[in-house]
């Protein structure tokens, strides 16, 4: 009797753990905070046997169900010498909810602007903000430094 206890226990253990498994634990506990995280890459050009642009991106993503605004701009930044950075390109963006959330099978969220090719150094950079389940959190992101992205590299044929 006591065995058939333990295993009717663990069953329903198992069946239990089964069903909430399928659902994050912010999902199914409204009071954890949502985690989300923005990063800039490192501009690069194109195409690596005729590049014709520089490409800036931004990947972002959150912790399910997503947060409730990530408002975002990305800044394709070159600087010239020892001149200051200037903007090519930017993008202002929002998105939302399950928006703010990575697909099956992804990682992150991508968003990329680019520029024509020219002389210089560039950089990403993304500033902005979040709001989850009450909290905020504010971005102000400066992605590594290319060095002449459409310049042939030093062991380009």
């Amino acid at each position: 009797m006591r065995h058939a206890s333990f295993a009717a226990c663990v069953t329903l253990l198992l069946i239990g753990t089964g069903v909430s498994g399928c659902k994050s634990a912010t999902e199914t506990d409204v009071s954890r905070s949502i985690y989300c995280e923005v990063q800039a890459e490192a501009p690069q050009r194109d195409n690596n046997d005729a590049p014709k642009h520089v490409l800036a991106a931004t990947r972002f993503r959150c912790e399910a169900p997503g947060a409730s605004t990530l408002d975002l701009t990305m800044r394709l930044q070159r600087q010239v010498g020892a001149g200051p950075w200037t903007d090519v390109a930017s993008l202002s963006f929002s998105a939302k909810g399950s928006q703010t959330v990575p697909g099956k099978g992804e990682n992150f969220i991508r968003r990329q602007i680019s520029t024509a090719c020219a002389p210089g150094t560039y950089r990403t950079r993304v500033t902005g903000s979040s709001k989850a389940r009450g909290s905020s959190k504010s971005y102000d992101i400066t992605g590594p430094r290319s060095f002449d992205p459409c310049h042939p590299g030093v062991f380009a044929k």
